[in-house]
């Protein structure tokens, strides 16, 4: 079953959306002009953008899934030519690399599914990237029927704890506990 994202994370004052739209296209506007005023910075403003472009470029794509979520519980999705909120992610990002239209999609579809809701409070709060998120829902059900006893949302918590060392941790991560627990495995009992 799908749900808003405000459903969950709170509503905003009236305007804030039409405010924050605008403010999006004054800033892609001005990504353009970045290119040409690099020259004029110092070190540490060089730095300051370097990591402020990079933080901007997580938390834009969080964004982006949690709004992809909307777009599907509200119907946009379905009632569009798009085979899917990947296909229809693809046709709001233009030029944007078809793994990172493919990953913001299925996450989004997942995020729309209440079951899933750890993942999306996780997404909104910034504390987990898209990258991440897609892994854990990729890796959770991968193990859990090796862990009887473990919670879907806790394993899914844990999963996305992890956030700050990369997706790629989270698969291996898997591949141990799959191998500490299959018979005939060192360790396994």
């Amino acid at each position: 079953m799908a749900q808003s994202t405000t459903d969950t994370h709170g509503r905003a004052t009236p305007g804030t959306g039409a405010r924050l739209v605008a403010s999006l296209r004054e800033f892609t506007a001005a990504l353009e002009e970045w290119p040409g005023a690099l020259w004029q910075l110092d070190e540490a403003a060089l730095g300051d953008v370097v990591g402020g472009m990079l933080r901007v470029s997580s938390r834009a794509e969080n964004i982006a899934a949690l709004a992809t979520a909307d777009a599907l519980s509200r119907g946009t999705v379905a009632n569009s030519t798009a085979t899917g909120a990947p296909a229809w992610v693809a046709r709001q990002a233009t030029g944007v690399e078809p793994a990172v239209v493919r990953r913001v999609g299925m996450v989004g579809v997942e995020c729309a599914d209440l079951r899933n809701q750890v993942v999306a409070d996780a997404l909104a709060d910034g504390s987990a990237s898209v990258p991440v998120a897609a892994a854990a829902l990729r890796e959770v059900p991968r193990i859990l029927p090796q862990l009887p006893t473990a919670d879907r949302d806790d394993l899914l918590g844990r999963y996305l704890s992890l956030s700050d060392h990369g997706w790629r941790t989270l698969r291996e991560l898997s591949t141990r506990i799959l191998g500490g627990v299959r018979p005939g495995a060192p360790g396994a009992g």
